[in-house]
C-alpha cells in the first residue's frame, strides 16, 4: 500500500504471547542491559536485529591477522538478519540453539584473549632470548609455526606448552652459566688468596678491588617463572 512518498506492508506473520514471551527472554539474555531501552513486544524486531550486529561486533573484535582467528556469523543467524518484520522474530526462535552456542563460543574466546596474548608475547619474548641455543629449536619451530595459524583463541591452548618449553630451556642455559660463573668467581678468588701481595691489603681496601674488577658476591639468578626468566635474560 502507498501512502503519500511512504510504501506500507501488511504484516502477514502474527506473532502469539508464547512466541513473544520467548523472544523477550532470549533477547534480553543475549543483549546488553539496558534499562533506558529495554526489550518490549513493541521492539521484538528491531532488537532481534540488535542482537545480531552485537554478536557481529564481539566477533569482529575477536578476529584478526594470525594467529588471531576469524570468527564469522553463521549463516543461520545472518538469515535472521536478513529477513523483516515477525518473520525475523520467528527466525531467531528457530535458530535459537545456533544463537546460543555461537554466543558461548564467542564467550569462550573473550575470556581467553588476555591470557592468550599474553603468553604470545611472553613466547616471543622468550624466542628472542633463546637465539643460539640450539635445544630451543623445537619450541622456536612450533612457535614459528603457531604465528601462521588462527588457534591463538581456541579451546584448547597451543601457546602456554610453548612458553612453558621455552622458559625451561633459557632457565637451564642460565643456570649453567651462573654455575660456570660461579666457578670461575671461586678460582679467581682462590688465586687471589694465594698472593702475598693481595693477603698483605686490609680488609676494606681488597673489598674495594673486587668490586671495580665485579669479583664481589654474585648473586644467584631469579629464574622462579617465566616473567623471571625473561627478566633475568632481557
Amino acid at each position: 500500500t502507498r501512502w503519500g512518498g511512504l510504501y506500507l506492508k501488511r504484516e502477514a506473520t502474527v506473532l502469539t504471547t508464547m512466541q513473544k514471551l520467548k523472544a523477550r527472554g532470549l533477547l534480553s539474555a543475549l543483549l546488553p542491559t539496558s534499562s533506558a531501552d529495554p526489550v518490549t513486544n513493541d521492539n521484538l524486531v528491531s532488537k532481534t536485529s540488535d542482537v545480531i550486529a552485537h554478536l557481529a561486533g564481539r566477533a569482529s573484535a575477536l578476529s584478526g591477522a594470525a594467529p588471531r582467528p576469524t570468527v564469522s556469523v553463521p549463516a543461520s543467524l545472518e538469515s535472521v538478519r536478513a529477513a523483516s518484520g515477525n518473520d525475523r522474530v520467528v527466525k531467531l526462535l528457530a535458530a535459537e540453539e545456533d544463537l546460543r552456542a555461537f554466543e558461548s563460543e564467542i564467550m569462550g574466546m573473550e575470556s581467553r584473549r588476555a591470557g592468550r596474548e599474553a603468553a604470545l608475547a611472553s613466547a616471543r619474548r622468550l624466542a628472542r632470548a633463546a637465539t643460539g641455543l640450539p635445544e630451543a629449536a623445537p619450541a622456536v619451530e612450533r612457535l614459528t609455526a603457531f604465528e601462521h595459524g588462527t588457534h591463538l583463541l581456541a579451546a584448547t591452548d597451543g601457546i602456554t606448552p610453548i612458553v612453558t618449553e621455552l622458559t625451561s630451556v633459557i632457565r637451564d642455559a642460565v643456570s649453567s652459566a651462573a654455575t660456570r660463573l660461579a666457578a670461575a668467581h671461586s678460582a679467581a678468588l682462590a688465586r687471589l688468596g694465594a698472593s702475598e701481595t693481595w693477603m698483605s691489603l686490609d680488609e676494606v681496601t681488597r673489598s674495594q678491588l673486587l668490586a671495580g674488577v665485579d669479583l664481589g658476591d654474585e648473586p644467584e639468578p631469579d629464574l622462579r617463572d617465566t616473567t623471571a626468566v625473561i627478566a633475568a635474560v632481557e
